[in-house]
């Protein structure tokens, strides 16, 4: 829309145009999506790995301080219906159809002991399990959280996950609201990545107004996305885990760049607000590959490669062809 016009000495008439306000959620957002994707390594080093000591966190009242994992058992419709939503992405892949969508045994054991080692024993694990009850029971009995955050963003998490079943869509996520982790894919650092975010939650005093003040505000809930991200890499790095680590870089960068842009959405027009969502993830792309190539380098001289088994690596056995919901929810393997 124009505001106005100028003219100048020799007879040219310039028009003055108003800045079309309808862009910019897309511009602002590519741009913090570039800054975050190209310079969130320097926003953390990646140092010595620090577990978790949380004998004080508020989690640790009312719930059960070690529950037993949850494993669901066989159910036909559920795994039939996610057989049916993964079909077209195996006809375009040419990739069979795995015999279980369960998580690996590796990827099972990686998961308990990560959640052991870090002092987070009090973190119901639901490896492909299903049951909106003992959500519901978790949720009453958490006395981590305070009511008013349980009873309102908590009962929209549940409602989600009632109505939008993991195990049906091969989502992995923690819930802080119920403490409640549930892996229902074999997406090794995705699943740790949920897992860390666990203990994200667990150093904080009041982990329900943290959490559903910063993860309900664009940009700003990246912060602890990064945290548990790099907490990743570093676990990774002492486990010598080579395999994870570089999942874990990609996980840090192009995560991020994501989830920082994704305001890009608020724009009218969609198709643009998708560019550029995706063109900041391609950012972050490049900026973990460049990290993992320097990365791998410092692993080689050090001679850290020499030393590696990738046989003790949480992908060892990971030999499961990823589903749709990896294109739906990230293709963090």
């Amino acid at each position: 829309m124009a505001l106005g016009y100028f003219r100048l000495r020799d007879g040219k008439t310039i028009m003055l145009r108003r800045f079309n306000n309808r862009s910019t959620p897309a511009r602002v957002s590519l741009i913090i999506g570039l800054l975050i994707s190209s310079g969130s390594g320097c926003a953390r080093a990646f140092g010595p790995y620090k577990y978790g000591d949380f004998a004080d966190s508020s989690y640790k009242r009312g719930l059960d301080d070690d529950p037993e994992p949850l494993l669901g058992d066989e159910h036909k419709f559920m795994d039939g219906l996610r057989g049916a939503l993964d079909w077209p992405y195996r006809v375009v892949a040419r990739k069979p159809k795995p015999a279980s969508y369960a998580p690996t045994e590796a990827q099972q054991q990686t998961i308990l002991s990560y959640l052991e080692e870090n002092d987070l024993a009090d973190v119901q694990v639901e490896f492909h399990y299903f049951s909106p009850s003992h959500r519901w029971r978790r949720l009453r009995e958490n006395q981590g959280v305070a009511s008013g955050w349980k009873y309102s963003f908590g009962l929209l998490s549940l409602a989600g996950y009632t109505i939008f079943p993991g195990r049906v869509f091969g989502t992995t996520s923690y819930d802080p609201y119920s403490n409640c982790l549930q892996v229902n894919n074999n997406r090794a650092y995705e699943s740790l990545e949920e897992a860390a975010e666990a203990k994200v939650a667990h150093r904080l005093r009041h982990p329900g107004t943290f959490l559903s003040v910063v993860g309900s505000i664009p940009i700003v809930r990246v912060y602890p996305q990064l945290l548990s991200s790099g907490d990743i890499v570093e676990y990774a790095q002492q486990r010598k885990d080579w395999p994870l680590e570089k999942k874990a870089i990609e996980g840090y960068y192009v995560d991020a760049a994501l989830n920082a842009s994704s305001i890009a959405f608020l724009n009218p027009n969609f198709v643009e607000g998708a560019v550029i969502n995706l063109a900041s993830g391609a950012v972050g792309e490049v900026a973990a590959k460049s990290h993992i190539a320097i990365r791998n380098a410092e692993r080689t001289n050090n001679g850290e490669e020499a030393e590696e088994d990738r046989s003790k690596s949480v992908y060892a056995d990971n030999d499961q062809p990823n589903e749709l919901s990896h294109i739906l929810f990230g293709d963090r393997r």
